[in-house]
């Protein structure tokens, strides 16, 4: 499963999640992720643990991260934009966590009435009166106690490559709207005006893998999505609908990548 940029727009969000399982992606939001019961697999900036109830991690703007529930879990996914957290703004931008985990009850009894604030605001039913635009105040002022208390308790360390990520974002995203067409590093790097070598540094270093193996991986991704629900397209047509120059090279890539032919795999998705 390739690693891709996950386009979020919500300034803030916070619900409940039953038995999550996410592929490996970034986002320009941050992720916490609060357990509530069973157990889940968080991997976050190559860091990995497997997190139990009043156990919780952070993935700070544009760290890769997955999810992974192995047999049960439940969760809360709190997703906010770090300009959403003024106070926050800077850190959460240029600093990443030592250890992005750590165990709730270990925060300060202000952050922890913050976040049960959030989750009355947010999930729990109640007889709220207020207009819009306080009930965002409120959702904005327990955002900064929480995170102030979570960034307070965090050790930090600054982020290293923090100019190169708005450059991340812009080739991810291109690939993701363009992967039918030809594109190649060469490309790539004249429509941003970068050298070859800063758009290969992307793939081999955050995403640890080589930009045609991501992109082919991403192909295979859209592919599988067409084979599943486009009907009316034969294969053929989901081979070049996906990005592929021909058949030959689909079936070959498809087939490495599952151990099935296309044919094979619509067949068994009927």
């Amino acid at each position: 499963m390739s690693i891709f940029y996950q386009k979020r727009q919500e300034e803030f969000r916070l619900m409940p999640s039953r038995d999550n399982t996410f592929p490996p992606h970034l986002h320009q939001q941050i992720e916490l992720i609060l357990v509530r019961c069973g157990t889940i697999e968080v991997t976050i900036g190559g860091q990995t643990a497997a997190l139990s109830k009043g156990q919780a991690g952070i993935a700070f703007p544009n760290q890769i991260h997955s999810l992974h529930t192995p047999q049960s879990s439940r969760i809360l996914l709190l997703l906010f934009d770090a300009n959403f957290c003024c106070d926050c703004k800077s850190n959460l931008l240029s600093c990443l966590p030592e250890t992005p985990f750590w165990d709730t009850d270990k925060l300060s009894a202000f952050a922890k009435d913050a976040l049960r604030e959030l989750c009355r605001l947010w999930i729990t039913p109640g007889p709220f009166f207020f207009s819009e635009e306080i009930h965002r105040s409120y959702t904005r002022g327990y955002l900064q106690v929480a995170i102030s208390g979570l960034l307070d308790h965090l050790s930090l360390q600054s982020r290293t490559d923090y100019g190169s990520l708005e450059l991340s974002q812009r080739v991810l995203l291109h690939i993701e709207t363009h992967y039918m067409e030809p594109l190649t590093l060469d490309s790539l790097a004249q429509l941003f005006h970068v050298s070859r070598f800063t758009v290969s540094r992307i793939f081999s270093d955050k995403l640890h893998l080589s930009f045609s193996s991501y992109l082919t991986e991403w192909r295979l991704e859209k592919a599988k999505e067409l084979l599943s629900s486009a009907e009316a397209l034969s294969v053929t047509e989901i081979a070049y609908e996906s990005g592929f120059s021909s058949t030959r090279t689909f079936y070959r890539a498809f087939y490495t990548a599952y151990g099935i032919t296309p044919r094979c795999y619509r067949i068994a998705k009927k």
